[in-house]
C-alpha cells in the first residue's frame, strides 16, 4: 500500500520534501474547477512537488451543478494542465444533482482523450454516487473513494463499481509533516509501479477485473491480435458518442484486453490518432511473437482471415446500434 495526500490552495506553502522524506509517495493537486478557474497555488504546488520526487496527479473539480458542458471542462482541464509525461489526471466529482452518470463519463473519457493519459481516475464519495453515479459501466472506470474509517482495510467498491477502489481517501484530518494544519490523505491498493502505471507515458494499465476473466490465454492472445486491431481500427473508425460505449462494452465482453486498451476514452479519435495507438500496440504484438516457433507466428497472420466473418458481423452490430440511437 503507497501512501499520499490531497491538496489544494487549502493547504499553501507545503515542504514537499519534508513530505517526501515522511514516506508519502504521491501527491493529488488541485489545478481547476468549472470552466474558467486555475487554483492560485496550482504551478508553485506541482514544481515542489516534482522537484521532491513525488508522483503528481492533477486534479479537476467538476461543476455540472453550474450546467457547464462535459467537453467544455475537460477541455478546460486538459488546456490548462498540458499533462506532461510521468503524471496523472483525476476528475472530482461531488456537486450536482440527479442522474450524472453520462456526464461524468463523457467529461472523464474527453480528459483521457485530450491529455493522453492511460485512464482518467474518478475521484468521489460513496454519499454522493447514491442516486447519481448509477449506470454499470461506471465499473471499467478506476476510482478514488472518499470514506473515512479508522484503520488500513480497504472499504467495499460501491455500486455501480464492482471492483476496487484503486485509491481510498481515509481521511481529511492528517497530520503531515511539511503541510501546515490537517489535509486530506490517500492510500493506493499497489506498487509503485502500478501507480506510475497510472500517469501518462507509465507502462501500460491493465483494464479493471470486474468479475470476467480478462486475461486471455497465450496462443488465444496471438491467434486472435491482428483480428483485434482490426476490430479496433473498424469500431474506431465509425463509433461516434454512443458508438464508443457500445464499442467498449462489446470489447469488455470478448475478454480482449489490447481492443480494450485500443478503444477505452477514445470517443473522439481521428484516424490518424487511432492508427497511433494501433501501432504502439504493435510492438507489443512483436515482442510476443517473437518469443514463439514459426510455425506458432505464422497463426498471427493466418487469425485475420479466419475470424474476417466475426469482425464482419460486429461491424453490422455497430452499425444497427448507431441506427437505433437515431
Amino acid at each position: 500500500m503507497i501512501v499520499g495526500i490531497d491538496i489544494s490552495n487549502w493547504q499553501n506553502a507545503v515542504d514537499f520534501n519534508a513530505v517526501k522524506a515522511s514516506g508519502r509517495e504521491f501527491v493529488i493537486i488541485k489545478a481547476t474547477e468549472g470552466t474558467s478557474y486555475v487554483d492560485p497555488w496550482w504551478q508553485r504546488h506541482v514544481a515542489g512537488a516534482r522537484a521532491a520526487g513525488l508522483v503528481v496527479f492533477h486534479y479537476h473539480f467538476a461543476r455540472p451543478d453550474l450546467g457547464n458542458a462535459a467537453s467544455a471542462e475537460a477541455d478546460f482541464f486538459a488546456n490548462t494542465i498540458n499533462l506532461p509525461n510521468g503524471e496523472g489526471a483525476m476528475l472530482d466529482m461531488e456537486s450536482g444533482s440527479g442522474s450524472l452518470s453520462g456526464w461524468l463519463m463523457s467529461c472523464a473519457d474527453r480528459i483521457q482523450a485530450r491529455t493522453q493519459a492511460p485512464l482518467t481516475i474518478i475521484y468521489t464519495g460513496n454519499w454522493y454516487i447514491a442516486g447519481r453515479l448509477t449506470d454499470a459501466r461506471l465499473a471499467t472506470y478506476r476510482l478514488c473513494d472518499a470514506v473515512y474509517n479508522p484503520g488500513t482495510q480497504f472499504p467495499s467498491p460501491p455500486p455501480p463499481w464492482t471492483t476496487g477502489p484503486d485509491f481510498w481517501q481515509h481521511t481529511d484530518k492528517a497530520t503531515v509533516p511539511g503541510v501546515t494544519g490537517a489535509c486530506d490523505e490517500d492510500y493506493f491498493a499497489g506498487t509503485m509501479d502500478e501507480l506510475r502505471a497510472m500517469c501518462k507515458g507509465g507502462p501500460a494499465v491493465a483494464p479493471p477485473d470486474t468479475g470476467a476473466d480478462m486475461t486471455p490465454d497465450k496462443e488465444a492472445s496471438v491467434d486472435e491480435a491482428y483480428t483485434w486491431m482490426v476490430y479496433a481500427d473498424v469500431l474506431g473508425r465509425i463509433a461516434d458518442k454512443d458508438g464508443y460505449a457500445w464499442a467498449l462494452g462489446e470489447a469488455r465482453k470478448s475478454h480482449s484486453n489490447l481492443l480494450w486498451e485500443v478503444i477505452n476514452g477514445k470517443e473522439y479519435m481521428s484516424n490518424g490518432g487511432l492508427l497511433g495507438i494501433i501501432a504502439q500496440q504493435q510492438a507489443k504484438i512483436d515482442a510476443l511473437t517473437a518469443r514463439l516457433s514459426q510455425d506458432e507466428q505464422n497463426t498471427v497472420h493466418q487469425a485475420g482471415a479466419a475470424a474476417s466473418q466475426a469482425v464482419i458481423d460486429d461491424i453490422q452490430k455497430l452499425h444497427d446500434h448507431l441506427a437505433a440511437q437515431k
